[in-house]
């Protein structure tokens, strides 16, 4: 009976690291400012390089199951976050652009990997 429980922990132990190493897939609607029609009070910085950029979220789904939408947009608000990918993928975040970004985030280090950056009507 006590190596069953044993196993079982040293399992959720291990899920648990696993589950805390993976970074967070998110996807964010909302546009870079200055934009126009794009009501919201959340704004990211996000730092590429030597720029500088403030992006209105509008609407923030996790795509991975740890966290909560609420707790993920406040601390992105926190202090800004080092964007890296692809140079077309970064380039399209342009002022004034309407933009869907599906990322990989990691709050503790404070970046956003992106995998697409789609345009948004």
């Amino acid at each position: 009976m006590k190596r069953t429980v044993l196993v079982v922990a040293a399992v959720l132990t291990a899920s648990s690291a696993v589950a805390a190493a993976l970074p967070r897939q998110i996807e964010l609607d909302g546009c870079v400012e200055p934009a126009t029609a794009c009501a919201t009070n959340d704004v990211v910085t996000l730092n590429e390089g030597k720029r500088k950029l403030s992006f209105a979220v509008e609407t923030l789904r996790l795509r991975s199951t740890h966290g909560t939408t609420g707790g993920v947009l406040q601390e992105m608000k926190l202090r800004p976050l080092r964007v890296h990918g692809p140079d077309e993928l970064v380039h399209r975040l342009a002022p004034g652009a309407h933009v869907r970004v599906r990322a990989a985030l990691r709050l503790k280090e404070r970046y956003l990997l992106l995998q697409s950056v789609e345009p948004r009507e």
